[in-house]
């Protein structure tokens, strides 16, 4: 029970205070479809000259502003993850950046989100993975249920240890059910 303790205050800590290792420039950036802001950094960091090639997850609840009004001499490549996880977006997101010809992948995200995010994108990538983060606009309410979330989501990244390992069925169900 106390290793349990350790590992919740260790995941709790790096929730809070994730390790964003941004890189001055990469050569694409995934972003990921999480919060309503992501799109806004992904036009900043365009406009900082971090990259020239956006891999944008887009599901039927986010936005897709870039994928409709791309950035001036930026590509843009739009997918929809399968399944519609983070997982998901780490498997076709780190697979069109292999087809690109990709060396440097960056990952923009929010903060609750940078630390789960970077274990699902290095299992599907072998080169650097470079953590964006940004601060979406949300209630203290929005943060504690973002927090909560992000906590929970650790159980199902520890039972699915591989790139495209699925779920349990047990775990997947409830899932299922509480995304529809």
């Amino acid at each position: 029970m106390l290793a349990f303790l350790a590992v919740g205050a260790v995941l709790a800590w790096f929730t809070v205070n994730p390790r964003v290792n941004s890189a001055p420039r990469v050569d694409a950036l995934l972003v990921l479809a999480t919060q309503p802001g992501a799109h806004e950094e992904a036009h900043r960091l365009v406009d900082a000259g971090v990259t020239d090639l956006l891999i944008v997850s887009t599901t039927p609840r986010s936005e897709a502003t870039l994928c409709h009004r791309p950035p001036a001499g930026v590509e843009v490549e739009c997918f929809s993850p399968e399944p519609v996880t983070t997982q998901g977006e780490a498997m076709v997101g780190s697979n069109i950046a292999r087809q690109r010809g990709v060396h440097s992948l960056g990952v923009l995200t929010f903060n609750h989100h940078i630390e789960r995010s970077r274990m699902l994108v290095e299992r599907c990538w072998n080169g650097p993975v470079h953590m964006y983060e940004f601060q979406p606009a949300r209630s203290t309410r929005g943060y504690a249920h973002d927090f909560v979330y992000a906590m929970a989501a650790y159980g199902k990244t520890f039972l699915t240890p591989g790139c495209g390992t699925p779920p349990p069925d047990w775990l997947q169900m409830p899932i299922d059910r509480i995304k529809n």
